[in-house]
């Protein structure tokens, strides 16, 4: 049943039926949408990541209705949060809906086939392109990912060649939907980009990125393994 609003009294700004539409993969777009109701006239967004232990991390920049899928967000909960507001700049009620059904991302079936078969042969190669001296400048190179390190090899013979440690990490940077950077034991950071002009998913920079840390994962649970056997 309906009520009438008491006079003077204003409904608050609203969003209904928030939807997110897209294929909730690494390297695919979602968009997020729904209905403007009670003068609603702009909407704040923000994806958010949940992880299991009850805990949200807010995905630095992700601040549109649009989503570009990560490396990142597989094996986590993906949502987005809106917030309507009217022209006098009243919030609303937050609203949260969340991709995939209210399921952990995961990789697109063919990228996870290619992981799965890089991890058990023990090599993959890429190919990419190395950020030197600028950012600017790019060079053409060759990433091999072996089980106990990684070789940067570049066409004019930079060689930059590395074993994996408790200490390597990969990341994505925000906003650049082929790079990804390489951080070192000893502190270096390689700036790689994609070379994936495929139709498919191979080579794509978020398979680069779920390679190198399987990769990294397993050298170091070795080394766990190793110690708890030395005890």
């Amino acid at each position: 049943m309906f009520v009438q609003p008491a006079e003077g009294y204003d409904l608050l700004p609203a969003i209904e039926d928030l939807q997110i539409s897209g294929e909730p993969y690494p390297g695919n777009e979602l968009h997020a949408c729904g209905y403007s109701i009670n003068g609603t006239t702009s909407c704040n967004f923000e994806w958010v990541c949940h992880l299991e232990d009850g805990s949200v991390n807010y995905i630095d920049g992700a601040k549109q209705p649009t989503y570009l899928v990560t490396a990142d967000d597989v094996g986590l909960y993906l949502a987005v949060e809106a917030q309507p507001l009217d022209d006098m700049n009243r919030k609303g009620e937050l609203v949260k809906v969340f991709a995939n059904d209210n399921h952990k991302i995961a990789c697109h079936p063919q990228m996870q086939s290619n992981i799965d078969k890089n991890f058990h042969t023990g090599h993959a190669s890429y190919k990419v392109s190395l950020a030197t001296g600028s950012r600017d400048i790019w060079e053409a190179a060759t990433l091999s990912i072996k089980r106990e390190g990684y070789i940067i090899k570049c066409n004019n013979d930079l060689t930059i060649a590395e074993k994996f440690s408790a200490s390597t990490a990969v990341t994505i940077p925000f906003g650049k939907p082929a790079e990804l950077i390489i951080l070192g034991s000893d502190g270096s950071a390689h700036s790689l980009r994609a070379d994936n002009e495929s139709t498919d998913l191979t080579g794509s920079r978020d398979e680069i990125v779920l390679t190198l840390r399987l990769f990294i994962k397993r050298v170091n649970v070795c080394k766990n393994t190793l110690l708890l056997f030395d005890e």
